[in-house]
């Protein structure tokens, strides 16, 4: 059995369990008795394998690469060497290296409150595969919502390019999120642009670009909102699985949400700062759940140089947040009222 460490908030009614040996990955964020994430399976028969659920981090990379070998800042990456790489069906690598990766190192900064580092370079496997020394924080943070039974969870990412080299920054989140009702529920979206992709989940050429110069078009698979210039809904479970291009880009503490997820129980709000200009939208055909990825490169980014680079000696970080708010309005036209979260 995998240990976990478990971060509690008791103003919030809020916990958040994490298993250091499997990637830091969330298995469990339970908000006023509620659980928040999905599984796609039991706890152990999930940590078992390198399957994706709960909130995994993708790293060095996001979803998928178009192949195995390639150079980035100046340096060859050959990843075919990598026997447990975890692969599409396609066979291309998919989600990075991280997802039953321990060897971190963890801090409490207070309640409800972790941090947990690790360094790359001291891990020869690691550096075979990725060979960028550098080291990697993550900071988990629970706070109070601005109203009653709401909850937040602030996650941040930091890669430190102390080792004296450029390190290209290609990572991103994969939440899944539980939804209790998938026939009634729906996912909206502040403006984004579409990025096509080939029959492989691959960007098709030029369409970041496209993309990047596309003044907030309706993506593909959605719809207008009635409510909002610019929104966006779609339903949960009907096989949406898209790469965005965000159009709001700013700080957490003063964005509106990229994309909600509503119910009949709650509304789940996902926050993105600059750093996060790309997200997958995530909802396979007859899923009871839905997940919005905040990604600092597009899919292949790592691979295209499309991508981020910490310079040496320099820091990038990155930042989201998913708030949890009870009872939301029946409506689903126009744009909620969010409460400010409180610590």
């Amino acid at each position: 059995m995998s240990a976990s460490i478990t971060l509690t908030h008791a103003a919030a009614g809020s916990s958040l369990e994490l298993v250091p040996d499997a990637g830091m990955v969330a298995v469990s964020w339970v908000v006023a008795g509620d659980e928040v994430l999905a599984l796609p399976c039991g706890r152990e028969e999930f940590l078992a394998a390198a399957r994706t659920g709960g909130i995994p981090l993708l790293y060095p990379y996001a979803n998928r690469l178009g192949a195995d070998s390639f150079a980035v800042c100046g340096r060859p990456v050959d990843l075919a060497r990598v026997p447990s790489l975890k692969r599409d069906d396609t066979r291309h690598p998919i989600h990075g290296l991280m997802l039953r990766r321990g060897g971190w190192s963890l801090a409490v900064l207070g309640p409800g409150q972790v941090q947990a580092e690790l360094d790359w370079g001291a891990h020869p496997e690691l550096m075979g595969a990725f060979p960028f020394a550098h080291t990697l924080r993550i900071t988990w943070r629970l706070v109070a919502g601005g109203s009653a039974g709401a909850a937040s969870l602030h996650v941040d990412t930091e890669v430190h390019a102390d080792r004296g080299v450029d390190v290209p920054v290609a990572f991103g989140w994969h939440p899944y999120f539980h939804v209790h009702d998938p026939a009634g529920a729906q996912v909206r979206m502040a403006p984004a642009a579409g990025v096509a992709l080939d029959a492989a989940g691959l960007p098709v050429g030029g369409a970041v670009a496209r993309a990047r110069g596309a003044a907030g078009a309706v993506a593909p698979g959605l719809v207008v909102g009635e409510g909002g210039a610019g929104e966006r809904r779609d339903r949960v479970g009907q096989g949406q699985d898209a790469l965005y291009l965000r159009k709001d880009l700013g700080t957490v503490a003063h964005a509106s949400p990229v994309a909600s997820i509503t119910d009949a129980h709650r509304r789940i709000d996902v926050l993105m700062d600059a750093h996060y200009p790309f997200m997958q939208v995530f909802s396979p055909r007859g899923a009871s759940f839905a997940c919005i990825e905040p990604m600092t490169a597009p899919t292949d980014g790592l691979r295209s140089g499309d991508c981020p680079v910490a310079g040496a000696g320099g820091t990038f970080r990155a930042a989201f947040e998913v708030r949890v708010i009870p009872c939301p309005p029946t409506s689903m036209t126009g744009s909620p009222t969010l409460p400010s979260p409180a610590a």
